[in-house]
C-alpha cells in the first residue's frame, strides 16, 4: 500500500516543490498510507519549497537529512517523523511546528536563516543546536519548547534578542552563553 516497504526516497532534479500533503500519513491529509521503512531522503538540487504537512507523520525513519540553500519549508511539514538530524542550509525559512515532536537529536541551523515559532516544539530527544549567523527570530517563539533533553546550544554572536519561552521546560540544558550583542530577552 503506497510507499510502504520503500527504503530509499530520492526524489529527482527537476523538482522544485514537494506539495502539501504530499506523504503526509494522517486522515487529515490525502493519504493513509504507512511510510515508516524510509531511511533515506535526498532532495534534488532544484528544490526551493516544501509545502505545509509534506511529511507529517509520515514516521520517517531516517537519520539525516539536509535541506539545501535558500530552501522554504512550511509548517508542520516534518511533524512527528524519527528523522534523527537535521542540517538546514543557509537562507532557509521554516514555517511554525515544522520539526515538532519528532526524535531529532542535534540540529544545525545555517547562516541567515528565517525561523517561525515552536518549530522544535515537543523535540524531547534533542540535545545539540548549533546556529550560523544572521538568524532572524522576529518570530520565533517557543522554538525549544519542551525540549527536555537539550543539554548543548551555541547562540550566534550577532544575536539580538532572545524570543519568548525559548527554551521553556528544557530541564536539562546546563550551558548557555548569552551573546553580547543581545539586548532583550524573551
Amino acid at each position: 500500500k503506497g510507499l510502504q516497504g520503500v527504503t530509499n526516497l530520492y526524489i529527482e532534479d527537476g523538482i522544485t516543490t514537494i506539495e502539501s500533503y504530499a506523504f503526509n500519513n494522517t486522515s487529515y491529509g490525502k493519504s493513509n498510507y504507512v511510510y515508516n521503512d524510509i531511511e533515506t531522503i535526498r532532495f534534488p538540487n532544484t528544490l526551493k519549497q516544501i509545502k505545509d504537512y509534506s511529511f507529517s507523520y509520515a514516521f520517517l525513519d531516517s537519520d539525516n537529512i539536509t535541506i539545501l540553500d535558500g530552501t522554504i519549508i512550511g509548517s508542520y511539514a516534518f511533524q512527528y517523523s524519527n528523522i534523527k538530524s537535521v542540517i538546514l542550509g543557509d537562507g532557509c525559512e521554516i514555517g511554525a511546528y515544522c520539526f515538532q515532536g519528532s526524535n531529532l537529536n542535534e540540529v544545525v541551523i545555517g547562516n541567515n536563516c528565517i525561523l517561525k515559532n515552536d518549530i522544535f516544539s515537543d523535540c524531547s530527544s534533542i540535545e545539540t543546536v548549533t546556529f550560523g549567523s544572521g538568524i532572524n527570530l522576529a518570530n520565533a517563539d517557543n522554538l525549544f519548547y519542551r525540549c527536555y533533553n537539550l543539554i548543548n546550544i551555541s547562540l550566534p554572536n550577532d544575536m539580538q534578542f532572545v524570543p519568548a519561552s525559548m527554551f521553556y521546560e528544557c530541564a536539562s540544558l546546563t550551558n548557555i552563553e548569552i551573546p553580547n550583542g543581545v539586548e532583550s530577552i524573551g
